[in-house]
C-alpha cells in the first residue's frame, strides 16, 4: 500500500527537484488573492481615499490660482509693490543676510485659503455627515 505524502514532504521534495522553480502554494491561489486584495480596498476605503486626494489635488490647484488671480493683486494694492518680493536685510559685523519674508507671506495666504475652501465645501455640502461612527465589536 502506499502512503500519502504529507504537505510538507512534497513541498521538500519539489524544492529538492528544482530550487529554483516556484513550487505553487495551495492557499495563495491567484483568484484568493486578488479577491482578499479586493475586501482589503473595500475594508479600508482605499478607492475612496484615492478618489479624494485626486480631488483635493485638482481643489488645491484651483486655489492656488485663485489666489495668484485675484487675491494677491488685491494685496499688492495696500503694499505697492509685488507682495513675494518683500524682504529685509539684517546686519552683523561684517556679515548680512537677506530674509525675503513676501514669499513667505504668499505661501501663507495660499494656504490659508486652501483650508478656506476646504472648510467651506465640507460644511456646505454636509460631507461632515457621511461618516457614521463604526459599531464596537
Amino acid at each position: 500500500m502506499a502512503q500519502k505524502a504529507k504537505p510538507d514532504a512534497v513541498k521538500v521534495a519539489a524544492e529538492a527537484k528544482a530550487p529554483h522553480q516556484r513550487v505553487r502554494r495551495p492557499d495563495l491561489l491567484p483568484d484568493e488573492f486578488v479577491g482578499g486584495f479586493v475586501m482589503f480596498l473595500r475594508e479600508h476605503a482605499i478607492v475612496g481615499l484615492a478618489v479624494g486626494f485626486a480631488i483635493g489635488t485638482q481643489a488645491q490647484s484651483l486655489v492656488n490660482s485663485l489666489v495668484k488671480s485675484f487675491i494677491l493683486p488685491l494685496v499688492e494694492l495696500f503694499f505697492g509693490q509685488n507682495l513675494a518680493s518683500r524682504d529685509f536685510t539684517l546686519h552683523f559685523h561684517s556679515h548680512h543676510a537677506r530674509f525675503v519674508w513676501g514669499s513667505f507671506a504668499v505661501a501663507l495666504v495660499t494656504f490659508l485659503f486652501v483650508l478656506l475652501t476646504i472648510y467651506l465645501l465640507v460644511k456646505v455640502l454636509k460631507l461632515d455627515r457621511l461618516d457614521l461612527p463604526k459599531d464596537k465589536k
